[in-house]
């Protein structure tokens, strides 16, 4: 993965992530993330929001609800609202991944 600044400055994250928020209202957000080798966040749910992961650069290993997928440039998964899902990186890597606010 590149390490170049082209992205602008990143904002600390958890799990052995940063992030940059892209976008940020009532009804969700959209946000540039960052892992670091190793970067595992935990399983987690969101009563009222379906997120997604889209991959910029390297790879991704998501679980939705017990399945397995690893992710790739380009590569898009969606979580619906309520499943519990994870997200981790074994090397570095880039992807956009948004929250949006069920309506």
């Amino acid at each position: 993965m590149a390490t170049d600044d082209r992205w602008g400055p990143f904002e600390p994250g958890k799990f052995g992530t940063s992030q940059k928020i892209l976008v940020e209202r009532s009804g969700g957000t959209v946000k540039l993330m960052k892992f670091e080798a190793g970067a595992s966040f935990p399983a987690h749910t969101h009563p009222d929001r379906t997120e997604w992961i889209w991959v910029v650069e390297g790879q991704v290993e998501t679980e939705v609800d017990g399945a397995v997928i690893r992710l790739g440039p380009g590569d898009l998964r969606i979580f619906p609202r309520q499943s519990r899902h994870r997200l981790a990186a074994a090397a570095p890597a880039l992807a956009l991944v948004g929250a949006l606010k069920d309506l």
